[in-house]
């Protein structure tokens, strides 16, 4: 009976541990602040669809707004890979992240003063489609050996 109670209190505490990678405490802060990043990014581009529609009323120009931030990435990926391969993984990352960062507050400034319009998402779409997510993807991949290496 020993045995059994054992291996019990081990299965109960292995369900509540840290998963391995998160046991390195660079890569755990590399890995929430990734998460913010991607939330924050997806309530974005929810946002932009949501302005989209306040503004035009019509489900086929959130078509044109998912089209204008669709084609540059796939587009980008191309050759976002060679680009990211070449240059330092955490710059790559600073520098897509204050991109993206510099849209958002472009769009919300220009809302919250009612200066937009249609083209202006269509212009943000595309910037944020097309620079941000795809060459900060690249740099992502390889990144978080470098945290946990050493």
């Amino acid at each position: 009976m020993q045995p059994q109670e054992t291996s019990d209190e081990a299965i109960r505490q292995s369900r509540f541990s840290l998963p391995p990678a998160l046991r390195y405490p660079n890569y755990r802060v590399y890995w929430l602040g990734l998460l913010a990043s991607v939330a924050g990014f997806r309530m974005f581009e929810f946002s932009q669809f949501w302005l989209a529609y306040e503004l035009t009323g019509s489900p086929l120009y959130l078509g044109y707004v998912g089209v204008a931030q669709a084609v540059p990435g796939v587009v980008l990926n191309l050759f976002g890979g060679v680009f990211a391969d070449r240059l330092d993984k955490r710059r790559l990352i600073v520098i897509t992240q204050v991109v993206t960062g510099c849209l958002i507050f472009f769009l919300a400034t220009i809302t919250a003063l009612d200066l937009v319009n249609r083209w202006h998402l269509l212009i943000v779409a595309f910037l944020a489609g097309g620079g941000a997510p795809s060459t900060s993807r690249l740099g992502r991949r390889s990144f978080p050996t470098s945290l946990t290496a050493g």
